[in-house]
């Protein structure tokens, strides 16, 4: 099918409609505008991280928000797979059937996500629209292979695409509430077409300033439930009283930029800021209202947005502290270790756990993952960047880590392997007791990561190792053949589906020096070691 560029029209910000008719009635049943949003469940057959179902999903809470806010008299259903599973959601959707489905998809969860679109097409004729990560990475694949999918969102932050197709196509609106021209789009079927509506990345403080955008956790009640009880049977322990958890996303992006990290493959990791006033109204709001006193906020490198940070300290309406309200983030090691006021941050805002992405305890390793731990004293190596960022957490005796290790990483060996495992223990001896989570899994060569465009040998110019992926990787004593290169792009390129046991399998085979074995039991040794110090384990990726 051809792809064809069209634009909206003007904008229009009028609210829908509303429904003043009573519920059953034939006008209603003739009225009645209705939307799910699912967060699509993980396969079965995927290890689980060592967080697992301890935190509800809130990307699909805030677009129900949005739609509240857009739409006040329509039927909103939200079900997290993530914390339910594939048949509680089908029963869910089953039960509510609605005209819409979005579904918020993951390369992890997209089969999953796909499932459910056929269902709903098939049974409902429901509307179905995708968004998040992996629609992002292939929106005009997915609508050419999946017909049951209508639309695909490619954006980061989704609100005002969504909001716009709700009006399209319950509501007969065709106006189009984002800024026209841009790098994000909506992709939507037309006859033997499929055609491309694209607009502008909105800023997050545009998207969320109001209190009516601060998310109404109301629409997930039993998920915030089983989440808290998930959460405090894992973690309850290393915390004074229990914990009501939830997400918050109010910065986003990562110090490393588009160099990223070999295996990461989140869409956009460009800054994007909102506004610390409307972090501590929704902090403050959700509290107050939902009892919410442990915030996870998923900005993948915290301690990058130092301004940020302090004006979150500058603006702060109260003092965490007093109401028993903690925080977890994301950092890099490397900025734990080279900023000398990190540790006194998260202090001031009662941060209690920070997940690091340590990777590796190899140094040549931790270079070809890009990490790029670099001592601004050029004292200390990669490797030892990362022994001093778990150190200077656990020494504050107040904040616990969340430990990852990808492995099998590019040009990995058996002395690489063997030295990230003598790491681990080396990190649990020092500081077991502020460890509360290890997790290590196979690296897994997920679509926009650069291992997936080494998978595919495709030299993009954000990837490609600054134009030398080749060398790199012949550096790393990996030389792919000819037939070998054009035997992986025939098997993964153009494909929306992806078989995490194959792609494992190939890239184990082809760009590392061990095998799955090795990775086994190195994962054994890791689980051990974690559970000798009382840590949660799972998988990393």
């Amino acid at each position: 099918m051809p792809v064809r560029k069209v634009e909206a029209t003007a904008i229009n910000t009028d609210r829908a409609k509303t429904v003043n008719c009573p519920i059953g009635s034939t006008e209603y049943g003739r009225q009645r505008k209705s939307i799910m949003l699912v967060n699509a469940p993980n396969p079965e057959s995927v290890g689980k991280p060592g967080n697992y179902a301890v935190f509800p999903a809130m990307g699909v809470v805030y677009l129900a928000t949005r739609l509240r806010r857009d739409y006040p008299n329509m039927e909103i259903k939200v079900a997290d797979g993530g914390v339910s599973g594939f048949k509680e959601v089908k029963e869910e959707l089953d039960l509510f059937r609605p005209q819409v489905l979005a579904l918020s998809v993951l390369t992890t969860t997209y089969g999953e996500g796909v499932r459910l679109a056929d269902y709903a097409k098939e049974k409902y004729g429901t509307t179905v629209v995708m968004g998040d990560d992996h629609a992002s990475f292939f929106p005009e694949t997915i609508l050419r292979e999946r017909s049951s999918v209508d639309y695909v969102v490619k954006a980061e932050v989704g609100e005002n695409a969504l909001s716009y197709i709700v009006g399209k196509e319950l509501y007969g609106r065709t106006a189009n509430p984002m800024p026209h021209g841009g790098e994000e789009a909506i992709y939507s079927r037309a006859g033997s077409g499929i055609f491309e509506t694209p607009f502008h990345k909105v800023p997050l403080n545009k998207v969320y300033a109001d209190e009516e955008d601060i998310p109404k956790l109301d629409f997930i009640q039993e998920a915030l439930l089983r989440a808290k009880d998930n959460y405090n049977a894992k973690y309850g322990h290393y915390h004074k009283s229990m914990r009501t958890p939830c997400v918050i996303n109010n910065v986003r992006g990562c110090g490393n930029g588009e160099i990223r990290c070999t295996y990461c493959s989140i869409y956009d990791l460009s800054l994007n800021v909102g506004s610390p006033k409307f972090f501590w109204k929704t902090v403050d709001t959700l509290n107050e209202e939902h009892g919410i006193n442990f915030f996870f906020e998923v900005c993948d490198s915290f301690l990058t947005f130092r301004r940020y940070i302090k004006n979150l300290i500058n603006e702060m309406p109260f003092n965490p502290k007093d109401r028993d309200i903690e925080f977890e983030v994301y950092a890099r090691a490397n900025d734990v270790v080279n900023v000398k006021e990190s540790i006194g941050w998260l202090e001031q805002l009662n941060v209690t756990r920070v997940n690091l992405g340590i990777d590796s305890g190899d140094d040549n390793i931790l270079r070809l993952l890009r990490k790029s731990n670099i001592d601004r004293r050029r004292i200390l190596s990669p490797s030892e960047i990362n022994y001093r960022a778990v150190e200077a957490i656990a020494s504050t005796g107040l904040v616990t880590t969340h430990l990852s290790f990808p492995l099998g990483a590019l040009g990995e060996t058996h002395e690489s392997l063997r030295r990230t495992v003598d790491f681990v223990d080396s990190l649990a001896k020092a500081f077991g007791d502020s460890i509360a989570t290890i997790e290590a899994s196979e690296l897994i060569p997920l679509p926009n990561s650069p291992s997936w465009d080494m998978l595919l040998s495709k030299k993009t110019p954000v990837f490609g190792f600054d134009g030398e992926m080749e060398k790199t990787m012949v550096d790393a004593g990996i030389v792919l053949s000819r037939q070998t290169k054009e035997e992986l792009k025939n098997r993964y390129e153009g494909k929306d589906m992806l078989k995490y046991e194959a792609l494992t399998e190939d890239w184990v085979k082809h760009f590392t020096h061990i095998t799955l074995s090795d990775i086994e039991w190195a994962k054994e040794k890791v689980s051990r070691i974690a559970r000798r110090i009382g840590a949660t384990y799972g998988n990393a990726i």
